[in-house]
């Protein structure tokens, strides 16, 4: 009877481990697919940023290689309306535009705000290959001039004028209130996942929950 007991035992004791390593094995297996499925979607997110900035910078670059930095309003102002609707098809949200001179400084703003004219944005990082190496570029996460509000700056450096003046075309665009922040509010990971997107110095720039 005891033998009879102690096979019994031993035999639930191997079924019981069998079980469970075979359970075990099965639920790595699942969670491996459903990491896997959540790069996927990572990976569609981060194409689908990259390519919407990117052709939100090479439209700034044509429209900065059209601006004189000494032809006036009348040169800039139709330049920035046609800018404008090619940024509303992309679904982008611009927050504000500046011309800057060779030093950095705002010499003329979208919104027309007084107070911006002379406010320095040399200071920010991705601005100084623009006025110093003529060279476009996309900001991380940063904060708009005055208002303070959290925007991705898209600078484009315009060519010399007659007078020989260089400067920059600068664009301030909200994700906030662009699609691509409205792209990842639909996804649903289940209880424990979300996306988040961040910038190049690991700030989060939008994610799935507030």
């Amino acid at each position: 009877g005891k033998k009879i007991t102690l096979l019994t035992t031993l035999g639930l004791l191997f079924g019981v481990g069998v079980f469970s390593s075979l359970g075990m094995r099965a639920v790595n297996q699942a969670t491996e697919t459903m990491l896997q499925d959540r790069m996927t979607t990572a990976r569609l997110v981060a194409g689908y940023v990259n390519e919407a900035l990117g052709r939100a910078l090479s439209e700034l670059e044509r429209t900065s290689q059209r601006i004189e930095m000494d032809g006036g309003k009348s040169n800039i102002e139709p330049e920035i309306k046609a800018l404008e609707t090619t940024y509303s098809r992309l679904s982008l949200f611009i927050h504000s535009i500046y011309l800057l001179n060779e030093g950095g400084q705002i010499i003329w703003s979208q919104a027309g705000v007084p107070r911006l004219e002379g406010v320095d944005l040399s200071s920010y990082p991705s601005i100084i290959p623009t006025i110093r190496g003529g060279k476009a570029s996309i900001s991380g996460i940063t904060s708009a001039p005055l208002s303070g509000v959290p925007v991705i700056l898209l600078a484009s450096p315009i060519s010399e004028g007659r007078s020989g003046n260089k400067g920059a075309l600068v664009v301030a665009v909200d994700l906030a209130q662009s699609s691509i922040s409205g792209f990842v509010q639909p996804i649903r990971l289940g209880e424990t996942g979300y996306v988040e997107i961040v910038d190049q110095d690991g700030i989060v720039v939008t994610r799935t929950e507030p």
